[in-house]
This record gives C-alpha cells, structure tokens and sequence, in this order.
C-alpha cells in the first residue's frame, strides 16, 4: 500500500516537474519577442525607418519562424526534441546578443530578427514533443493546454520585461534580456527532462520531412490550417504595432511623458 503511494506521489512530481519547467523554459524562450515592437518607436527615428523598412524588419521574425517550423518539427519524429529545442535556445541566445550587439539598421535588424523567428520555430512546437514524449496516457493529452498557455503567458511577459528594460537601460538591453532569457530557456528544458527518457513512438514508413503531400491531402486538417493561418496574420500584426498605437494614442490626448501613471 505504502509502495503504491510512493510511486503514484512520485510520477505526480514527475509530471509537475515536466510540465512546470517546460513552462518557464518557454516563457524564457519568448522573453525578446517583444523586444523591437517596444522599441520600434526609438528605432524608427534612430535609423530612419518608414513604415514599409519597420514591418518588413517585424515581419523578418515571422518569415525565420515560417522556415524553419515545417523542418524542425518534422525533425521530431526522427531525433529526440530535446536536442532540437536546446539548439533552438541557443540560436535565441545569438539573435538577441546580436541585434543588442551588432544591429545597426535594417538589414543587420532584418538578419537577427530572422534568426529570432528561427529559434523561435526550434523551440515552440518541438517543446511540446520534448514534454509529451516523456509524459504517458492521459497525462500528457490534459498537460498539452498548460504548455500551449506558456505562449500566450510568454509573449504578454515579453512586453512588460523589453519595455520596463528599455526604459531603464536603453533599448540594445532589451534585445539582450530576450537572447538571456533564451539561455535561461536551455536551463529549465535541461531541468525538465533530467534523467526522463523521451519515449518512441510507434510510426508508419519514413518519409522526407519536408513532403507535405498528405497534410495537403487531408482537407479537414487544411482547412484548420488556412484557418489558424488567417488568425495568426491578425494577431501578431496587432501584437506587432500594439505599442506604436499606444504611444501615438497617448501623445496625441496627453502632454506628459509616454509611461507615466496617471494620479486619479
């Protein structure tokens, strides 16, 4: 009896630790997500940016993200994610040292960025194979919303961290909180999967990571596809120019400093 307590408390432990580390891995992994919208104010003036050169350098994070996602997920069935999700954390750790450290202007911005968006694809989903690999029954179906939250939770805490360092510190320290936080990410995964071996699981034949023909075959799965895709182009456009429009919007109705709390 006291056996079977044992080791029903201790798969609990497991699991908490799993699903927590994955979590804050996550959350760190994002933490520069949101650093050139919080800055893109500062940034638009110091390198003469108009309005097409500023999307195209946000967009450069969604187009490093859209590459390297059907690769690198497809790359979890054949090595164990973990491996995948570590070099995602450490490419994190380049983008955001080297656009605090080397970006100088809308290439050298587009380039990093890029990279962000690349660390970010070797991170996001290959995270969730890293947590249900080593999760078992329904465990790991009821785990899968807490991870997928860490997105949300991740980018939210983005915002907040780059603007509170940039405001601090200048805006190169709010590229560089993002490629630590990155590091950190590699941290945590490490705890997470710590003596936890990833299970296999049972496929059909091999094929090329990259043939999308039977994804392109399965009209139910396209259409959540080119749904979720419509989505994600409303929502990161609004996540990208949200702190524009709040400084616009708070000098064009307030003559104090963008930031300041209001005495009611």
């Amino acid at each position: 009896m006291f056996g079977k307590d044992s080791n029903e408390t201790a798969q609990r432990l497991r699991v908490v630790r799993v699903v927590g580390f994955m979590f804050a891995a996550q959350i760190c992994c994002l933490s520069g997500f949101a650093a050139f919208a919080s800055t893109l104010v500062k940034l638009t003036a110091l390198w003469h940016l108009d309005s097409t050169r500023a999307g195209w350098i946000s967009s450069a994070d969604f187009i490093g993200y859209t590459i390297g996602v059907p690769l690198l997920v497809a790359l979890t069935d054949r090595v164990d994610a973990r491996a995948i999700y570590l070099t995602g954390c450490a490419t994190g750790a380049i983008a955001g040292c080297g656009l605090a450290l080397f970006a100088n202007g809308f290439w050298s911005a587009c380039l990093f960025q890029a990279l962000a968006g690349l660390a970010a694809g070797g991170t996001y989903m290959p995270g969730l194979r890293v947590m249900t690999g080593r999760l078992t029954g329904r465990t790991r179906i009821r785990a899968i919303p807490y991870y997928t939250t860490a997105f949300a939770v991740g980018i939210s805490v983005s915002f907040l961290i780059s603007g509170l360092v940039e405001a601090r510190w200048g805006w190169r320290a709010a590229f560089l909180a993002g490629g630590v936080g990155s590091a950190f990410g590699a941290v945590f995964v490490l705890l997470a999967t710590r003596g936890i071996v990833a299970q296999r699981e049972v496929s059909g034949p091999t094929r090329h990571p990259l043939d999308f023909r039977p994804v392109l075959r399965n009209h139910d799965a396209m259409a959540y596809v080119l749904a979720y895709g419509g989505h994600c182009w409303e929502l990161f456009a609004f996540r990208a120019w949200l702190p524009t429009y709040l400084f616009f919007a708070w000098h064009r109705f307030s003559s104090a400093d963008a930031g300041l709390v209001l005495q009611l």
